[in-house]
C-alpha cells in the first residue's frame, strides 16, 4: 500500500479502503485518530483544524468499518483542543465512537 491510498477518498468509500488493506495481507489494525482532520464546521474542538475535511459522521463510519473488518489492537485519539464548544464536541465524539467501537 502507498501513502496516497489513505487520502480523503477513504472517507467516501471505507469499504474499498478496508478491502485494499485486507488484500495487502493485514489482519490487525492500530487506529490513530487525529481529530484535526475533521472539518471545523462540524467539529471545532481540534488543535489544527482542516477546512474541507470529512465530517465526524464520515470519520466514525470509517472507524466502524475498520473495527468490523480487523482485529483492532489499539486506538489513540489526539489533537482535542477546547475551542469554546469543547463540552458539546466531547459528548458528540464520545457518542459517535461509542456507537462505532
Amino acid at each position: 500500500l502507498n501513502r496516497g491510498d489513505f487520502g480523503a477518498s477513504a472517507f467516501d468509500d471505507p469499504v474499498t479502503l478496508v478491502g485494499r488493506i485486507r488484500r495487502a495481507g493485514f489482519a490487525r489494525a492500530y487506529l490513530h485518530l487525529d481529530l484535526d482532520v475533521i472539518d471545523p464546521d462540524d467539529f471545532s474542538s481540534s488543535l489544527m483544524a482542516t477546512a474541507g475535511g470529512p465530517s465526524l459522521e464520515a470519520v466514525t463510519a470509517l472507524v466502524r468499518q475498520v473495527v468490523d473488518s480487523f482485529d483492532v489492537v489499539g486506538f489513540s485519539i489526539v489533537e482535542f483542543c477546547d475551542r469554546g464548544a469543547g463540552a458539546r464536541d466531547r459528548e458528540r465524539l464520545r457518542a459517535a465512537l461509542e456507537n462505532s467501537i
